[in-house]
């Protein structure tokens, strides 16, 4: 996540090829635009190395990477001048790097700070005082090593006796077959403390905890977990209430905000994961996606992250071969994911994995799907991520594949209105020209106006609207060539009429029933002068335009009001 000059990074325990693609969203999301087409990881890393000496505004970006289990990718993530890095092992006393300051941090709560987040557990706090804190409760956090988790989870049980207390330490000294206590990194048996407090539950909560098994540990939103749950005919404010009791109990974290989303500690999805039977629950998760979108795989509500990032991901695991078909052939639904993802990187990888899926099964012909992914690759400096409109691309780009024409232009007649920016290569003796880039600009049928700046001054700057009319209504200015926002100024709930920009794109106007002038380099809205006066009032004339051939001299306007040029 890329939030104010900090890059947050969770790693946890994955391979040199989940840490090569966590890696190549990070250069992706710094402004490295060829990142997606790397593979290995020392030279992933020397780019991004590189391209923070190079760009000093960007060198200082402080990056955090969260868990990191294998000591060698210690010297890979050296690329940054500014990090935090931590671990869950002991690595004090192993030569990890140089670049690297090693502060010791307790994973262990102790006895009183155990104690006093027992204190505040649900249950436990109502019975504390009748307990015997020497012979049941600092026994049982001694045996759990004082671990934040099992004291959390400890926290949300009914325990209402010193027999309780007893029997929870026996829970925990029990040995456990399923257990890989070299896999979880302690050398006690944490899962049956999940085990005590799931078994708590009603028979029917039980199963959907357990159904949460089929995530990824990453953030998983709320809508996803309705569509799994679907099934079950839950409405959504009960599975809020089930989150919530299930977050009382520390199984999960509910973060209930505007996009509301879990997290799973990856202890307790190694747990959830242990005795699933991984195919069904797959299966189980796309027939909820299905479902919820009556099979119309692009509807779906594209603030839910998870679904466009793993939806071919879950579909393979489940084998759902016709799905995975119908998937690679839907260019509505690839567009989307192309917005969400902001990137063409994670849409290349999910058709190579169908292609490498559909190849060991031997069922479907790939070649249909070698040629979307050549083509993508083909022209991926082209299809910038922040302005990508896979339909409208299709349909201008330069390419012999008839079907992939046809789908596109059966896509684009079903299409709301956009802008659409071409650049042209023409020539006298040709009958017909070919655009060479595509552009989107807007975000609804109301980002109907948009403005150029003249290339001759600098690159080409172009203003429009996203969002007009709408509580997130912005006026955009982007950078034609990099698509990289320039400048952006809100103005919720604001229907913006017109809008236009100086020769030299360092002055902007936009009119809502009043026009308004910025200048966009010192962020200050400019007044209008006559006869050398500033004037605040009269500014709702119909028309605005800038002067297209002087850009040094201050701003020349022309303006129409009752057949009056000012």
């Amino acid at each position: 996540r890329f939030i104010n000059q900090r890059i947050l990074k969770n790693l946890g325990n994955i391979s040199n090829k989940e840490l090569s693609e966590k890696l190549i969203s990070v250069a992706i999301e710094i402004g490295i635009s060829e990142a997606e087409s790397i593979e290995s990881l020392d030279i992933i890393s020397t780019k991004i190395k590189k391209f923070l000496t190079d760009n000093a505004e960007k060198s200082t970006m402080l990056f955090i990477f969260d868990d990191v289990w294998n000591e060698k990718f210690f010297q890979v993530l050296t690329f940054a001048k500014k990090s935090i890095v931590t671990s869950r092992f002991d690595i004090e006393n192993k030569h990890i790097s140089d670049q690297y300051r090693c502060i010791p941090a307790t994973e262990s709560f102790t006895i009183d700070e155990a104690i006093q987040l027992l204190r505040k557990g649900r249950y436990i706090s109502k019975n504390y005082d009748s307990f015997d804190e020497d012979k049941s409760i600092k026994p049982t956090i001694e045996r759990c090593k004082g671990l934040p988790l099992a004291i959390s989870v400890i926290s949300g049980l009914e325990l209402q006796s010193d027999d309780d207390w007893k029997m929870v330490i026996q829970e925990i000294i029990k040995e456990n077959h399923r257990v890989n206590k070299r896999k979880t990194g302690y050398d006690f048996n944490i899962f049956n403390t999940f085990d005590l407090s799931v078994n708590q539950l009603e028979p029917k909560d039980q199963e959907l905890f357990r159904s949460l098994g089929v995530f990824k540990a990453v953030d998983i939103p709320v809508e996803s977990i309705k569509s799994l749950w679907g099934r079950y005919n839950i409405s959504k404010y009960n599975v809020k209430d089930i989150l919530e009791i299930l977050h009382r109990r520390s199984l999960l974290n509910f973060v209930d905000k505007d996009n509301p989303v879990c997290v799973l500690h990856d202890l307790i999805i190694q747990y959830l994961q242990q005795s699933i039977s991984e195919q069904q629950l797959n299966k189980n998760l796309i027939d909820g996606y299905g479902n919820h979108c009556e099979k119309k795989w692009s509807t779906y509500d594209n603030k839910d992250y998870y679904y466009y990032q793993y939806l071919v991901h879950h579909a393979i695991q489940a084998e759902y071969d016709e799905i995975i078909h119908v998937l690679m052939r839907d260019f509505q639904w690839m567009n989307v994911k192309l917005q969400v993802d902001n990137t063409m990187y994670h849409l290349c990888a999910d058709i190579i994995k169908a292609i490498k899926y559909f190849e060991s099964k031997k069922v479907f012909h790939v070649e249909y799907l070698k040629h979307i992914v050549k083509l993508l690759q083909r022209y991926e400096s082209i299809l910038q991520s922040k302005s990508i409109d896979l339909v409208q691309a299709l349909l201008t780009l330069d390419y012999d594949v008839d079907w992939i024409k046809k789908r596109a232009l059966e896509l684009a007649k079903k299409s709301n209105t956009y802008w659409k920016i071409a650049k042209i290569n023409y020539k006298k003796d040709e009958k017909t020209v070919k655009p060479l880039k595509s552009k989107r600009i807007g975000n609804n049928n109301d980002d109907k106006r948009i403005a150029v700046s003249n290339p001759c001054y600098g690159n080409l700057r172009i203003i429009g609207t996203e969002n007009n009319g709408k509580e997130n209504c912005k006026i955009v200015i982007m950078d034609y060539e990099t698509s990289n926002n320039v400048h952006q100024i809100t103005l919720p709930r604001q229907h913006i009429n017109n809008v236009a920009i100086s020769p030299d794109g360092h002055i902007v106007g936009f009119t809502d029933g009043k026009w308004k002038i910025y200048n966009i380099d010192n962020q200050e809205e400019l007044s209008f002068i006559e006869d050398n006066i500033a004037k605040d009032q009269d500014q709702d004339f119909p028309c605005l335009k800038f002067c297209p051939v002087i850009h040094d001299k201050g701003v020349v306007l022309a303006t129409w009001n009752k057949k009056q040029v000012k």
